[in-house]
């Protein structure tokens, strides 16, 4: 038992030390990609300001998709609750998934835009991940998603246990 506890307990603390460094060059530097495609300076600053805006924008959704789970989470634990409510919650719930994949979209197509047919084969090369918004581990939702803590939000479904969300 005391072998199987610090096991656990050495496993838990090399885990937080790995998180908190992060992984790869994403974790010191959000757009170490914008090196990678050689930017200007302006497209430098408009793809930044567009970042933070979408990001902000983000924030506000992915807000209303935790708490509907937050609430269907309770409406699956109430042996009375009614069979209709559920599935509103859940079709809202995929709705805001929706949402948050379609701006992913919307904003990777927005960045495209600015760069030139050069920079665009590089950004196309990552499939236009590796853009800050949805780097790291936090989740389990890793690269590429746009819209997402940690990984999507964007492309990557939101699993809640106990709500029936899609996998990840």
């Amino acid at each position: 038992m005391r072998r199987t506890t610090k096991m656990m307990i050495a496993m838990t603390v090399t885990a937080t030390l790995v998180m908190a460094q992060g992984y790869g060059r994403a974790a010191g530097n959000s757009n170490w990609w914008m090196d990678d495609l050689n930017l200007t300076v302006d497209q430098q600053k408009t793809i930044t300001t567009m970042q933070t805006q979408f990001q902000k924008d983000q924030i506000k959704v992915r807000s209303r998709l935790e708490t509907a789970q937050v609430e269907l989470r309770g409406l699956m634990t109430n042996p009375s609750e009614n069979t209709k409510q559920i599935k509103a919650t859940q079709a809202e719930i995929n709705q805001i998934r929706t949402e948050l994949q379609n701006a992913g979209v919307d904003h990777r197509v927005a960045i495209r835009k600015l760069l030139t047919p050069e920079q665009q084969i590089l950004f196309d090369k990552r499939g236009g991940r590796g853009m800050g918004n949805g780097q790291g581990m936090r989740d389990g939702r890793g690269s590429g998603n746009m819209g997402g803590r940690g990984g999507s939000g964007g492309s990557r479904g939101i699993h809640t246990p106990g709500t029936g969300g899609g996998a990840r």
